[in-house]
């Protein structure tokens, strides 16, 4: 399914930013995420967002939104381009992804500095399928999604770091954490702030075995982390124990690694959902959790109860 348009032909009178539909917020969330598709977009900020009467949009008034009224004008100025990546596991298929050009990088950094607030040097995005791929898109998705509830929410965006920001950290010995989660998420809400690790499983690792790669391996080294390095760890050590959410494939999958984790000693701050419940009508915040140790499903927006 294509995810927007590609655009060829250069306009001569494009839009000026002030005609763009959340073209500002669109070039911030394209300055924290690599690309995004334009239903990605969408997802963060039009869908269920109020139009110019005031009425929330729909998908399809916020598919149409986010194509003609925000993407394609930023597009026209050169303030984003787009890159169709194959998907591997369906030759008929491909992601579109969008991305910061070093134009669109130059006027936010401008808008940022009117505002006195700082922004990151600008990198040329690599996509390929090394980088974008059906796990950083679940990851994206998630992310997605839990960014998407805290901004109408008032729920502040203290802190996101994607996997490849993690492993690179990690290997700088910025981030000195025996596991290598998928993505961080701090969120804060007034003086309560909560972290969350995201862990987003394909189905394709091993669940109760000792490989190194295994789940069960991975739930050991986050029990470790836990008991012993939480404590002295220098970006975590201030905030209560993170809690652990779990993204899988299927329910199936999802029963096996939440026995998995309750046997070496994980317990209700491990969070089990699918890859379905953090799509739309659904949410991260949704309640679509499943906790070890407790009946039901929850909403991680019982941790900001004051």
């Amino acid at each position: 399914m294509r995810q927007g348009r590609i655009h060829f032909h250069k306009t001569d009178n494009p839009y000026p930013l002030e005609m763009i539909q959340q073209g500002i917020e669109a070039l911030e969330a394209l300055h924290r995420f690599p690309a995004l598709t334009s239903w990605q977009v969408c997802k963060l900020l039009f869908l269920a967002r109020p139009n110019s009467q005031g009425a929330p949009r729909g998908e399809v008034a916020a598919k149409r939104a986010v194509n003609h009224y925000c993407l394609r004008r930023l597009k026209d100025r050169g303030l984003v381009k787009v890159k169709a990546i194959p998907r591997l596991d369906n030759p008929m298929a491909k992601w579109e992804m969008n991305y910061l050009t070093k134009s669109g990088h130059d006027l936010l950094v401008s808008y940022r500095q009117n505002l006195n607030l700082a922004t990151s040097p600008y990198l040329p995005v690599s996509l390929s399928y090394q980088t974008i791929n059906n796990h950083s898109m679940t990851i994206i998705d998630a992310a997605v999604s839990a960014l998407a509830y805290a901004s109408q929410s008032g729920l502040g965006v203290d802190v996101y770091l994607d996997h490849l920001t993690i492993r690179s950290m990690s290997k700088t010995h910025a981030l000195d954490w025996p596991m290598e989660p998928d993505a961080l998420l701090v969120f804060s809400y007034g003086p309560i702030r909560r972290a969350f690790f995201v862990e987003a499983d394909m189905g394709t690792e091993s669940v109760d075995s000792t490989r190194a790669n295994s789940w069960r391996t991975k739930m050991e080294k986050y029990k470790h982390y836990s008991s012993a390095l939480r404590q002295t760890d220098p970006l975590l050590h201030h905030l209560p124990q993170p809690d652990v959410m779990v993204i899988t494939p299927s329910d199936r999958r999802l029963a096996n690694l939440m026995e998995t984790t309750r046997m070496v000693g994980g317990r209700s701050s491990y969070w089990f959902t699918t890859q379905e419940l953090i799509q739309p009508p659904y949410s991260f915040f949704g309640s679509v959790w499943q906790r070890i140790g407790l009946d039901g499903y929850y909403s991680p927006t019982e941790r900001f109860a004051s």
